[in-house]
């Protein structure tokens, strides 16, 4: 693989992704892996050897797997890599800040374990609030999509973050805990017994719709996933209903924070792209909303990449 650009590292809490990255940004080979930055942060103490070199080699034994020969291809590494339990802790920069590579904080690391050029990639933080991997999606689609406009970008997950931008700069964003609260209400509450997973079908949607027409009409958010539990004890939902509805309900009050003020642009994929998709039509956003193509998501992070990629000094 002799026409490789660079190779994409986005490594997360719970899982490490790296592509090779060819001269037209298509992906030559992909390797997918559940060893988070925390899974390897845990285990230090049981390994030998240096705290940088641990991560490095983990990183070496995925590229054993693939085959590439230029051993100069740059590694470039965002997401939780740079925080206090990855490979290096990185600052913060402190928005606002404009949408641009050369704003971002980026470290060379120095190794005895790789040959290839070593690129850190730190995150951003506002006054009450921290982000490290979406800001390099943000940095890719921002550019891709050239909105100059008042806009919010939404990128759903476990910590959904709402990314405001104006005229090219990097104003706000706000950290939303929906992903987590509904695995938490779903697996480790009194409501679990009352819930479960089921496929999305016409009875599954009007229940979704309903949980986000019950952020407009509860008084109490609290109050209301109560309601959950008397669904079942009453015989009026059966557990799957209130699955969809939990999960219309949490995105519901996710979204109604959103000033609209603010052209909406969804970033999302699979599942949580249907619901979302869903979501904003049931509170009459659609309008308002940019709804991005799930291939141009699935590739944000290297789009974001790549910006860092051209203000490299190779």
């Amino acid at each position: 693989m002799e026409n490789v650009k660079f190779i994409s590292v986005d490594w997360g809490t719970s899982n490490f992704r790296l592509n090779l990255v060819d001269y037209n940004l298509n992906v030559v080979k992909t390797i997918q892996t559940n060893n988070g930055i925390k899974s390897i942060a845990e285990n230090l103490n049981k390994i030998n050897g240096n705290h940088v070199d641990i991560f490095l080699n983990y990183i070496k034994n995925q590229l054993k797997k693939i085959e590439i020969f230029n051993n100069s291809v740059p590694i470039i590494i965002s997401g939780m890599a740079s925080s206090s339990i990855g490979i290096e802790e990185l600052p913060y920069v402190k928005i606002p800040i404009s949408i641009n590579a050369n704003n971002l904080i980026i470290k060379y690391l120095p190794n005895s374990i790789l040959t290839h050029p070593i690129i850190l990639v730190s995150g951003i933080k506002s006054q009450d609030d921290v982000m490290r991997g979406e800001e390099i999606q943000l940095l890719g689609l921002y550019h891709d999509l050239k909105i100059k406009e008042k806009c919010v970008f939404v990128f759903p997950g476990t910590h959904c973050k709402h990314i405001y931008c104006e005229n090219g700069l990097l104003t706000n964003f706000k950290t939303q805990m929906t992903g987590e609260m509904f695995d938490i209400i779903c697996n480790h509450s009194i409501l679990s017994g009352s819930i479960s997973t089921g496929l999305l079908n016409a009875r599954a949607i009007d229940a979704f719709k309903h949980g986000v027409n019950l952020v407009n009409t509860s008084n109490s958010i609290l109050n209301t996933l109560f309601s959950i539990r008397t669904n079942t004890l009453f015989g009026h939902k059966d557990n799957k209903e209130n699955f969809y509805i939990l999960s219309g309900l949490l995105i519901g009050e996710e979204l109604s924070a959103i000033n609209t003020k603010n052209q909406i642009v969804l970033c999302a994929e699979n599942s949580l792209y249907d619901l979302y998709k869903l979501a904003i039509s049931q509170l009459g956003l659609s309008s308002n909303t940019i709804f991005v193509e799930q291939e141009k998501v699935k590739k944000s992070v290297i789009m974001g990449h790549n910006q860092v990629f051209k203000i490299l000094e190779l």
